[in-house]
């Protein structure tokens, strides 16, 4: 697939004001992030059915088309005149390339016919630059090669459930199986699901008590939590998050010596210094 010179597609540039907007001479393209095409994906109303654990998995196993052999104007739903899409839309798009990558438009693919669920601003903006590009495409036809691969619900009943990643839709279902145990008298184990689902309201650790959070908070370091883990003391249960730190090296230094300073003031505060 070859690049085009952006300067000579004139598509209504002058209208548009397309000179303002700045973006890359090369691209990287990703694969669609799962997160933001769940709730996309209602426009094709069998893919709704789909958990998002069950839509991530969908996803991966997508391949990358080149536009040119489907043809953009066979895809419903992608933008045909670049007129008719809200500038703002192009700022956002324009957002996402800065960083030197972008992710692919999502599409799927049903017999002939091809169906744009997300990313639809980007392909017309993809269009308008390099002419040709490459979407990702989910084959949902009858006797397509992934068919019987898109969900193996036996291998995710099998496989060990991650309970850090508990839906509504896993709640829902466990609520139901605990009813039923109760009404056959399996208190223990009815309240033992609760638990692990988070059916019962626990008090939650506060954050702001921990001396790490405030230090890695102090020095600009992202937190993300992946879940929380139960403990009961003394009759007490409390919900304590795990935490996973990422970020750039120079933070973690700026934490260190955050830290070496609260010990130095504590010792000044106690005497022993």
């Amino acid at each position: 697939m070859s690049k085009l010179d952006a300067k000579k597609l004139s598509i209504s540039r002058s209208r548009l004001n397309w000179d303002n907007f700045h973006f890359p001479d090369k691209i990287k393209f990703v694969e669609p992030d799962s997160g933001f095409s769940f709730t996309e994906k209602g426009i094709c109303p069998h893919l709704g059915g789909y958990s998002e654990r069950q839509w991530e998995r969908r996803l991966q196993l997508g391949k990358k088309v080149d536009v040119s052999t489907i043809g953009y104007e066979n895809i419903e739903g992608f933008h045909k005149d670049i007129k008719a899409v809200q500038a703002w839309k192009f700022v956002r798009v324009e957002e996402s390339m800065s960083g030197g990558s972008i992710k692919m438009p999502l599409v799927r693919k049903y017999e002939n016919e091809y169906l744009a669920i997300d990313g639809k601003t980007t392909a017309i903006t993809l269009k308008e630059l390099y002419g040709d590009f490459p979407v990702w495409v989910i084959d949902e036809s009858e006797k397509s090669s992934d068919w019987n691969k898109k969900v193996k619900f036996r291998e995710d009943v099998i496989r060990r459930y991650d309970y850090g990643q508990i839906t509504k839709d896993d709640q829902v279902l466990v609520n139901e199986i605990v009813n039923i145990l109760e009404e056959k008298g399996e208190k223990d184990l009815s309240n033992l699901l609760k638990q692990q689902f988070q059916l019962i309201e626990h008090e939650k650790f506060d954050l702001n008590s921990s001396i790490f959070f405030r230090l890695c908070k102090k020095s600009g370091l992202k937190l993300h939590q992946q879940g929380e883990i139960i403990h009961t003391e003394n009759g007490k249960t409390t919900l304590y998050p795990m935490m996973d730190v990422c970020d750039d090296i120079r933070k973690f230094d700026e934490m260190i010596k955050n830290l070496m300073n609260l010990v130095d003031d504590n010792m000044v505060r106690k005497g022993d210094k």
